[in-house]
């Protein structure tokens, strides 16, 4: 068996570096090629939601505030039921949406990939392990397609958090203080996630690849194995990348971790310091009670970027995704002739001896036939 070693693995001799933008067909302008439909939904769907969580605490402390002043409650509550309406139908469209996207980019993903592969051939031309190949046809593709709908859900959450920031200085410049004064450490934390998480990523996914690849090549030789008895040494060398694969998981868990750790403490504190100020301001006649509920309200919203560890875990497994597919299409496949006629001059094919020996332990040429131009 060939050991083939796991830098190879992740990028092939000779193959340029991919870059963000490579040809996976995964980013916005393909995401619009393979279904426009799905994309335009979901681009319009996100910014409705975050327009509806922007209404939804101004809403509420409308309600609060016609109950307070005794005036009838009823067209505030309309306005309420309307803003959960649209965030409902939001939310319902951005999933069947993103779902969608997702799917139809991983199976076109997919399918360039495996006629890539089918080009590349079984030689010297693909480098890359068969259990390899098939890591990042599952895996790899599945993961960059998700980067889209990833993208757009942060950015979505980040329009809220800013929109939730601004409402909180119209309401008073005071309460937008206070609640800057506790998350500016925690957007510094968002950046070590991302700058930390991509790369444990793309290094899981190699391994993941390069383990794919021996088991791929000892089942392709399996009788040789038995015939040879060397079970042991194959299974040996088959889980050689397992303590690397395991030292990247805990990396990639631990980054993930760090980080919501640190934003689970941030959260509370920052939602203490708004309500405090507030609760100040209230006493001090300077906002109503309602305000003081929208203003609970939009820290929470300006917090919600910090809690989307979820979606920025995303991106970073589809960047590492995209990277992992771009590699395999950076691979050149061999070229062929465009000719469609045969070059002028008579050509004859004439049989030979066929036959097939051994001499002094060495193997004889075998003779099919000649090809000769121009004569006979």
């Amino acid at each position: 068996m060939v050991d083939v070693p796991i830098a190879a693995q992740a990028l092939p001799a000779g193959a340029p570096r991919p870059t963000p933008t490579d040809h996976t067909g995964t980013g916005i302008r393909g995401a619009l090629r393979a279904a426009p439909g799905a994309t335009v939904t979901l681009a319009l769907a996100v910014p409705a939601g975050s327009i509806a969580a922007l209404l939804l605490p101004a809403a509420v402390a409308g309600s609060v505030d016609a109950v307070v002043r005794g005036d009838s409650a009823s067209g505030p509550t309309v306005r309420l039921i309307a803003v959960l309406v649209l965030g409902l139908l939001a939310a319902l469209l951005a999933e069947i949406a993103g779902s969608g996207l997702t799917a139809e980019l991983t199976a076109r993903l997919r399918r360039r990939l495996a006629v890539h592969v089918i080009d590349l051939g079984t030689g010297s031309r693909n480098p890359l392990p068969a259990g390899d190949v098939t890591s990042r046809l599952v895996g790899a593709a599945s993961d960059a397609a998700g980067l889209v709908p990833s993208l757009l859900g942060s950015l979505g959450a980040l329009v809220t958090s800013l929109g939730g920031i601004v409402a909180l200085a119209l309401i008073d410049p005071w309460l937008a203080v206070g609640f800057l004064g506790g998350v500016l450490p925690g957007l510094l934390v968002v950046r070590v996630l991302m700058a930390r998480a991509t790369d444990p990523f793309t290094r899981y996914q190699a391994l993941q690849g390069a383990l794919a690849g021996r088991l791929t090549d000892a089942l392709a030789g399996a009788r040789t194995i038995r015939a040879c008895g060397t079970r042991d040494r194959e299974i040996a060398r088959i889980l050689a990348p397992l303590p690397d694969l395991s030292t990247a998981g805990r990396g990639m868990w631990q980054a993930q971790r760090s980080a919501a750790v640190r934003v689970l403490l941030l959260a509370p504190l920052v939602e203490l310091a708004v309500l405090a100020t507030a609760g100040w301001l209230l006493a001090e006649g300077r906002i109503l009670p309602g305000q003081l509920v929208a203003a609970v309200g939009y820290a929470a919203l300006g917090l919600g970027f910090l809690e989307q560890m979820e979606a920025l875990v995303g991106v970073a497994h589809a960047r590492a995704g995209r990277v992992r597919a771009a590699e395999l299409l950076a691979i050149e496949p061999a070229g062929y002739g465009t000719a469609r006629t045969l070059p002028p001059g008579a050509a004859n094919w004439s049989s030979g001896a066929c036959g097939c020996g051994c001499r002094r332990g060495k193997p004889a040429r075998v003779r099919v036939g000649r090809c000769s131009t121009g004569s006979t």
